[in-house]
């Protein structure tokens, strides 16, 4: 039967590694894969049991044993293991010899109590106490093939019995003896932890040492001239004192087994009632009069002990005179409860052993015969030497049928030569996991079946599951993705005709109709709108070419010029575009690694990558947010490696939004051509093709994780340079419009609140020219604290995107304070324009950045002519 490695003996320590790594080959017993299953079980048991426990074996009894033996063999271990047990129990086979070979040939089990071996030592000749049990082993046709042994050694009890024989033989001579001898006998006798008490004839106490004191909580004066009633039960106080009455009536030393309820710690396990209901059990209740301290603290002590039972090994021995009167009687006991445990539970091991073996037999033949996969032996020419009835119920050959083929013939021809490889890797001593193949059904059809094979010894085990229906699963699938592919292949073919149609013949009919226009107003000599015309076309043919660009990127045709970039200062250098990008109700963080190597890529392309990804991130965001661009050195991933087989590193560019995010299916289609969740007119659909086709052609790559609701992150993977490109630093730059100049003010007073310090500054200096008063303020908390602070103010001028309280809100505030106060906002976001009516509430007004100063000096004149007009009517 196939149960796994021959080798896999229970889990244990010493010795289980020991018989994993012998060379069995010269041993009688044979390699484990050929032990009987007896002997397997039987060993393994050995391994598991904390009593020290061995088997013998075979003709010559070869010795197995536990770690629990190790002990008892002292410096026989290791040697000891798998020899033959005369050999290692040279000097007590004489002994043991017979009675193993009695259980042999009997099949009846033997045990021996307290057996006294003289066993040899590296010291010396030691005399040792035993007690064993010898218990036969059968095989599967019941004969008796070796024994099983369980062992105690008992030579510290045997002692201790020894040691209290002779201290009651000492009594016996000293109980007769005068007061100054009854002295010097409690103090020996107050000397051991042994229970030792005197008896007169009618059962009172008349001599007791300091442990019975203790046992019973109670002083000497106490328990002197008592009987067992006062302290004992009633059951266990009857069963004691008929036990002294043997001991007197034969005259004769006897030993007994005798229970008794004694006070016991609180920590222990098997507490019993408090002393306190010492009536419930029949103890009188008696006060105590001493003059010894220490016997007025034990009284006292018993009413707060608790109870419990134990059991003692008792030794009683007639009290006899000189002229061989009966006196009475003594016993000297000990505590024997946790041997006792012992050996009832070793007691119940022997008797559970034999049974043990043959339940895991059972078991053993059950897995066998029931599992749904199929076992195999086989030796190394490939032959099946033995299969289990999986092998019929899966292929429909027989037991005779499959062991009769020739290796490797029910193989399918093309799995035959893989199949004879990895053989080969098994025959050198490897373990195969994972290999399919086809083997032919007895109807003429083929099973896939999935094999793990492990070889041990001379033999090769093999476990097989039929995964017929998996592959046949698999094959469907794979065809059903096949046709998805093709069809997706269309659809997104069909949307990039259609989107190049519509983007391209609106282009076309722009180009067109100018050149048109431009033949009949030359043929009519009408020059003076030909630039128009020109400009018209011109402008349709740099979209058109914009387009071109955007495809070739997203198919990864267009023309690069890629160099060592050094993205951090790329990045830093778009800063201010970006800003202007954003709007002022989005932040901008950056998270640039330090020591960032370059990126082999075209500067002008990531720009351009970045900026759509901007856009993208704004839209995403409508009432504001933050987008946050990082950069990184990261490894893509495990399957992308350069030629030296090692992970390739990647310069990443990270977008991350708290916008809106995408679902599945969104991110799913996210990079292809002309597909947009944007509204129409607001998006071509091929920003992140343009971007995906970009990171593909420079060697990297570019992932979107997102959610609803928790925004969108969009990473670039771009390759660093080789050795042979130098670096290249790009940082972009810009020059900002410079406002021109307005009429003159007539000294009115106004708030300018802007969080922009280059915006603020140019706004102060053009009002303070042209005649305004101005007070400035960079945020809500410094504009409220200039407004408490009582100035006078004809208008505030403040930025929508201003952070914290926005500038909508500071409005709201000042004129809860000033009511009735002009209000204009400037705001670089044209958003606001499509909500202007709801935005603005009367003596509101809006002026959208970048504006002329112009305009600004217009829009503030106008306000404070409307506030004179409201004022005058009032007055």
């Amino acid at each position: 039967m196939l149960a796994g490695s021959a080798n896999a003996f229970a889990v244990g320590e010493e010795c289980a590694v020991l018989a994993s790594s012998l060379n069995w080959s010269a041993s009688p017993l044979g390699p484990p894969s050929a032990w009987p299953a007896a002997l397997r079980h039987s060993f393994n048991i050995c391994l598991e049991h904390p009593v020290a426990t061995s088997v013998f074996w075979g003709p010559q009894l070869h010795m197995l044993y536990g770690d629990a033996c190790i002990a008892l063999l002292q410096d026989r271990h290791p040697r000891a293991f798998s020899r033959p047990a005369r050999e290692i129990l040279a000097e007590v086979w004489d002994v043991i010899g017979p009675q193993l070979q009695s259980v042999l040939d009997t099949g009846k089990p033997l045990i021996a109590a307290s057996h006294r071996c003289a066993l040899l030592h590296r010291t010396g000749s030691q005399k040792r106490y035993f007690s064993y049990a010898f218990t036969p082993i059968r095989d599967d046709q019941g004969c008796v093939r070796g024994v099983l042994n369980t062992v105690r050694e008992t030579t510290a009890e045997v002692m201790a019995v020894m040691d209290r024989t002779r201290a009651q033989a000492a009594l016996q001579q000293v109980t007769t003896a005068s007061v100054q001898t009854r002295g010097l006998l409690q103090l020996l006798t107050d000397g051991t932890p042994d229970v030792i008490y005197v008896k007169d004839t009618s059962g009172r106490m008349v001599h007791v040492n300091n442990t019975v004191c203790r046992m019973f909580g109670r002083s000497r004066a106490d328990i002197i001239g008592r009987t067992d009633t006062a302290w004992l039960p009633p059951r266990q106080a009857a069963a004691v004192m008929h036990n002294d009455q043997v001991v007197m009536s034969l005259r004769q030393t006897q030993t007994f087994e005798e229970e008794m309820r004694i006070v016991g710690d609180s920590s222990e396990p098997d507490l019993g009632d408090p002393a306190s209901d010492s009536d419930l059990l029949g103890i009188e209740n008696s006060s105590t009069e001493s003059g010894h301290p220490e016997d007025v603290n034990i009284a006292q002590a018993q009413r707060h002990m608790w109870m419990v039972n134990r059991l003692y090994l008792a030794t009683k021995s007639p009290w006899l005179s000189s002229d061989g009167k009966l006196l009475g009687m003594f016993c000297v006991a000990r505590d024997i409860t946790e041997r006792k445990a012992q050996e009832d539970l070793l007691r119940q091991i022997n008797e559970s052993l034999e049974d043990m073996v043959a339940q895991r037999t059972l078991e053993r033949d059950r897995i066998w015969r029931v599992s749904r996969e199929i076992f195999v032996v086989a030796g190394q020419d490939g032959r099946f030497i033995s299969v289990n009835p999986a092998f019929e119920r899966v292929l429909g050959w027989a037991f005779e049928e499959a062991v009769a083929m020739p290796p490797l013939a029910l193989v399918h021809r093309a799995d035959a030569a893989i199949s004879a490889r990895e053989f080969a890797r098994v025959l050198k001593g490897e373990t195969v996991t994972g290999l399919h193949c086809r083997m032919r059904h007895r109807d003429g059809g083929y099973r896939w079946l999935n094999w793990t094979v492990v070889p041990e010894d001379a033999l090769v085990y093999a476990v097989a599951r039929d995964v017929t229906d998996e592959h046949t699963q698999a094959d469907t699938l794979a065809k059903a993705e096949e046709q998805l592919r093709q069809a997706q292949k269309m659809e997104a073919v069909g949307q990039l005709t259609g989107g190049i149609a519509h983007d391209f013949n609106n282009l076309l009919a722009t180009i067109m109709s100018s050149l048109e226009l431009l033949q009949r107003k030359a043929g009519a000599g009408a020059l003076q709108d030909m630039d128009r015309y020109v400009a018209a076309a011109r402008t349709s043919a740099q979209r058109a070419a914009s387009l071109t660009q955007r495809l070739l990127a997203f198919s990864r045709r267009q023309a690069l010029d890629p160099r060592a970039v050094d993205v951090n200062a790329l990045v830093g250098g778009m800063q201010e575009l970006m800003h202007r990008t954003l709007g002022e109700n989005i932040r901008l963080h950056t998270v640039l690694a330090p020591d960032l190597p370059p990126a082999f890529t075209d500067a002008n392309q990531l720009e351009s990558a970045l900026l759509n990804l901007a856009i993208n991130a704004r839209d995403a965001m409508p009432q504001g947010g933050v987008l946050t661009i990082s950069t990184a050195l990261e490894q893509l991933a495990a399957a992308s490696r350069r030629q030296d087989g090692k992970p390739a590193e990647y310069v990443t560019i990270s977008t991350s939004d708290t916008g809106m995010g995408m679902a599945p299916k969104v991110i799913a289609k996210a990079f292809d051509p002309f597909f947009t969740t944007k509204p129409i007119g607001q998006g071509t659909g091929l920003g992140l093709s343009m971007i995906y086709g970009f990171a593909k052609q420079s060697g990297g790559d570019v992932c979107i994780e997102s959610r609803p609701g928790q925004g969108t992150c969009v990473k670039l993977y771009l390759p660093r340079p080789g050795a042979d490109q130098g670096p290249r630093n790009m940082v972009p730059s810009r020059e900002p419009e410079l406002p021109a100049p307005t009429p003159l003010g007539a000294g009115e007073s106004i708030l300018v609140v802007e969080d922009e310090a280059g915006v603020r500054m140019v706004v102060l200096e053009v009002l303070n020219e042209l005649g305004y008063r101005t007070h400035e303020a960079v945020d809500a908390t410094s504009a409220l604290k200039l407004v408490e602070s009582g100035i006078h103010l004809d208008l505030l001028v403040t930025d929508v995107g201003l952070p914290g309280t926005n500038g909508r809100q500071l409005a709201e505030m000042i004129r809860a304070r000033r009511p009735g106060l002009q209000v204009l906002f400037i705001t670089g976001y044209t958003g606001h324009a499509a909500i202007r009516a709801d935005f603005l509430d009367a003596g509101m007004d809006m002026l959208a950045k970048p504006f002329l100063i112009d305009d600004l000096a217009l829009k503030i004149e106008s306000m404070l002519k409307s506030r004179a007009s409201q004022n005058a009517s009032v007055g």
